[in-house]
């Protein structure tokens, strides 16, 4: 690696080079606070086009210049009052290197390039996130969980969350990364549900309306429509997007039984994984049709129970007994799938694997719908009234909301 000498930028090297003013806020809105320094800059002994920096503390990164130049934020290059790209990114050559690297007398990095003399300006806290040693993309969650759940089970007070926007935050993160979370206190007042998730992100409607009753009706078209018992399961696998987070928000709850139960998908996977591969292979990558109809809608998607990313990670489960519609195989291949399949109906039976809750009037249970699987026991209407709320919200929109309040709150 060849080391650039650190200064500032020469009065003549201005004057040559292509600047097109004060660099704007970078596109995303992100401050990108860090209290990290770069000390110095290289290139790449290998690779012409790959700055190295230095960091106070002690660590080494890399970023491409392909990527420097295409996300420069001068005047130029983006517009000044939607941060969006108005840069021509097929302008300049793929093969694009700096003339000149400085470090500025405020910290940030100063790249004079190649070929027009054009000048980039970047702050440390954009080069510490886009080389990787400090992510602002979503969390992927890694607190799986059991039973034991049950006893650090987090509850947050609906009117701590509206008034406070620290306490927002540590509720949004903590759906995100655990996935079943409480809220207490909340108005027992029929829509008051959205009062609280409106504010996060756009409320997604679907067949079942924007806010929907879950209560026991003549003619129902879903058995949470009933009083039957309810085994663990994820709402809406039957659509191409499955709903990401779930709210149902209990308005009463007089009536003997019904009460709620909850299961880690992810963790059931991981331990499927474990305990027999070629069930996890065979539920990861054998389709099965989930369907959902009724007099307006019939809504069918075929797709494994376990959808895994590119990584080997599960990525969403798809469980829902009651719509399961059949394994789209062969007739050969149907008993292995519905032995794998009875594996993991077994693991969402055993009580080590279950949470229960009786919910109480003016709680709100959040969920992740791609992960958490839900259910409850059976329960008697004629013993009382059990009326619950429910509504869907993006993982998209939790994610955004999380890093706009991230922007005023300081994360240790």
């Amino acid at each position: 690696m060849n080391e650039v000498e650190d200064k500032a930028p020469r009065e003549d090297s201005w004057a040559a080079a292509s600047f097109d003013g004060p660099p704007i806020s970078m596109s995303d809105h992100n401050s990108y606070n860090t209290p990290f320094r770069i000390l110095s800059t290289g290139i790449d002994s290998v690779d012409p086009q790959v700055v190295i920096l230095h960091w106070s503390d002690g660590k080494e990164s890399a970023v491409h210049s392909l990527m420097l130049r295409d996300q420069c934020s001068c005047r130029g290059c983006r517009h000044e009052e939607s941060f969006e790209r108005t840069l021509d990114q097929i302008a300049y050559p793929i093969d694009i290197a700096p003339q000149d690297v400085t470090i500025l007398p405020n910290g940030e990095l100063c790249v004079i390039w190649t070929v027009d003399g054009h000048v980039s300006i970047f702050k440390p806290g954009w080069l510490r996130a886009s080389s990787g040693l400090e992510n602002v993309a979503p969390e992927r969650p890694q607190n799986f969980w059991g039973q034991e759940l049950g006893e650090r089970l987090r509850r947050f007070p609906y009117a701590d969350i509206v008034a406070d926007d620290c306490v927002m935050l540590d509720w949004l993160e903590t759906i995100r990364s655990v996935g079943l979370v409480y809220v207490t206190g909340a108005p027992n007042t029929p829509g008051s549900l959205g009062d609280l998730i409106s504010p996060i992100g756009v409320i997604r409607k679907t067949n079942f309306g924007v806010i929907f009753d879950v209560e026991p009706v003549v003619g129902t078209n879903s058995n949470a429509y009933t009083a039957v018992e309810l085994p663990l399961h994820v709402d809406l696998p039957t659509r191409e997007y499955q709903p990401g987070y779930q709210f149902l928000h209990c308005l009463s709850n007089d009536a003997r039984g019904g009460v709620s139960v909850y299961g880690d998908g992810f963790f059931l996977a991981e331990r499927l994984r474990s305990e027999d591969p070629d069930a996890f292979d065979i539920l990861s990558t054998t389709p099965i049709q989930h369907r959902y109809h009724d007099k307006g809608c019939d809504y069918v998607y075929n797709i494994p129970l376990i959808v895994l990313r590119s990584t080997g990670e599960v990525a969403e489960i798809r469980y829902n007994p009651a719509l399961m519609n059949g394994f789209d195989v062969p007739v050969a291949e149907a008993r292995p799938a519905y032995a794998a399949y009875r594996k993991f109906v077994a693991l969402t039976r055993e009580p080590a694997n279950q949470v229960e809750v009786l919910m109480t009037v003016g709680e709100i249970a959040c969920m992740d719908n791609r992960r958490i699987l839900h259910g409850r026991r059976a329960f008697e209407p004629s013993t009382g009234r059990r009326h619950l709320q429910g509504t869907y919200l993006e993982h998209e929109e939790v994610s955004s909301r999380i890093l706009t309040l991230r922007r005023n709150i300081p994360v240790d």
